[in-house]
């Protein structure tokens, strides 16, 4: 069965692109477009003699043309909340109530009137799901911290406390009960959960190539807050190894010594669990105070490349900290990765990535991995506690807001990172499995990609490698 959506023919790139998103992609509904000069966007069938139809609220795509882009096309706060139960919907994905970011409520106060042949919906489900999966108000807002990164607490999901829904999947439910209750003899595409697992690699060595000063401070934690000699004793034969040049040749004495040189031992853990995880490599050092020692080209770290390579754990890459808005040097670092991948005679049709310190600009960081040929990033996760930034735990195929395409790379929004637990929520371990199962737990209700960062260096101890394990063990 075919749908005809009818709609007016402005902002029909935008249109095409959640259309495709929401009906095809997410729901494997097939459809075609007629341009219509209406102030809605209505559903029907193909079929002349099925008079049933769906109507949906236009709000975001009757923004002016000269009004696009801009601040005054943002919703408005405080937004309307709809309460399903008032409609007399019960569905158990859906929460108690769900923000509405663009849309408004009918006579009654509800935002569903049904009839027989006809459903109503007061909610601009395709022009929300835009907004979100687009990342549309990180364009349109200056708002940046000390990265140059766009700030939670001024995402519209966090001044409206939905950061803990998956709000897209919520208007996706809505859509899939009207469609289905019309149209009964629609299939659904079937999903499965799936947990996704990846480390971003900015260290590989603890010990190596310390500064002096820190190096101290360690040694004295070493001492008397840890009461370990030996770790002392380890980090001393390291660093001065590092700065005689023998790091670089993989003496092994100095690998074995050093905690951070763990990611057989992580992949182990993964591939106990069946799943594939991805660790995402630095490739390059554009700024000395952020990236990582390591060179991809050292005969031990190709070593640890075919490793991985042979436990079934893929290889990606993590751009260095000032590649988000720089396409050449993005590029180069994927070569540089490509490069050691063939060296360690390993063949990778797909590959994806995440930016170092979550650094990513729209539109051009997208554009950047699009470019080079990368199959998915996964860099849309707040870095300062987890949540649903873009609103969806499906992975997705993404659209440049400016140059109004869609691409090819598929965008694997980021729920949990353990940086996000441990640095600014300043919590342990523990919290980490928690938030871990937790969202995991929402994550499952749609069906959905449940996404956990753990970095190698945060695994340095034999505690974190067993809170990792109980985690993996809890939720897949």
């Amino acid at each position: 069965m075919k749908l005809q959506i009818s709609t007016s023919n402005t902002y029909l790139p935008e249109k095409k692109y959640i259309l495709d998103v929401l009906l095809k992609e997410f729901l494997g509904v097939d459809y075609e477009i007629v341009e219509k000069d209406s102030s809605q966007l209505t559903i029907t069938s193909q079929n002349a003699s099925d008079n049933r139809k769906l109507i949906f609220h236009d709000g975001l795509f009757k923004t002016p043309d000269s009004d696009w882009l801009q601040e005054v096309s943002l919703p408005t706060s405080p937004l309307p909340v709809w309460i399903p139960a008032k409609d007399n919907l019960h569905l158990e994905e859906l929460p108690q109530s769900v923000p509405v970011i663009f849309g408004k409520p009918n006579q009654k106060g509800g935002f569903i009137k049904l009839t027989e042949k006809e459903i109503e919906i007061g909610i601009d489900v395709f022009g929300s799901a835009f907004f979100m999966l687009t990342r549309y108000e990180e364009l349109v807002m200056a708002e940046r911290d000390s990265h140059d990164r766009f700030p939670m607490e001024s995402s519209l999901a966090y001044r409206e406390r939905f950061t803990d829904i998956p709000i897209v999947n919520c208007y996706l439910e809505l859509l899939w009960w009207a469609l289905s209750k019309l149209w009964p003899e629609l299939k659904r595409k079937g999903r499965k959960f799936q947990v996704l697992v990846s480390h971003d690699v900015d260290d590989l060595l603890e010990y190596a190539w310390q500064p002096f000063p820190q190096f101290l401070r360690s040694l004295v934690v070493d001492v008397v807050k840890d009461r370990s000699i030996s770790n002392a004793a380890n980090r001393a034969i390291v660093n001065t190894s590092s700065r005689l040049g023998m790091v670089k040749k993989g003496k092994e004495f100095i690998l074995q010594k050093d905690p951070f040189n763990n990611l057989g031992e992580i992949a182990g853990i993964n591939s106990k669990y069946g799943l594939s995880g991805c660790f995402n490599f630095l490739a390059g050092r554009t700024e000395v105070k952020y990236d990582g020692f390591y060179q991809l080209s050292w005969e031990w770290i190709l070593d640890i490349l075919k490793n991985l390579n042979l436990k079934n754990q893929e290889i990606g890459i993590h751009p260095s900290y000032k590649t988000y808005k720089d396409p050449e040097q993005t590029k180069r670092e994927i070569e540089a990765l490509k490069n050691s991948c063939n060296l360690a005679g390993i063949q990778q049709a797909n590959r994806g990535g995440r930016q170092h310190y979550l650094r990513w600009s729209n539109p051009e960081t997208w554009q950047n991995y699009e470019d080079v040929g990368l199959t998915y990033d996964s860099s849309i996760g707040f870095a300062e506690r987890p949540g649903f930034r873009s609103g969806v735990c499906y992975e997705h195929p993404v659209f440049n807001l400016q140059t109004r395409k869609k691409l090819k790379l598929r965008e694997r929004p980021l729920l949990v990172m353990d940086a996000s637990v441990l640095d600014y929520m300043r919590g342990n371990w523990s919290q980490i499995k928690d938030e871990a199962i937790r969202f995991a737990d929402i994550v499952r209700k749609y069906h959905g990609d449940f996404t956990l960062l753990c970095h190698n260096s945060r695994l340095s101890k034999a505690e974190t490698m067993v809170t990792y394990e109980e985690i993996l063990r809890s939720i897949c």
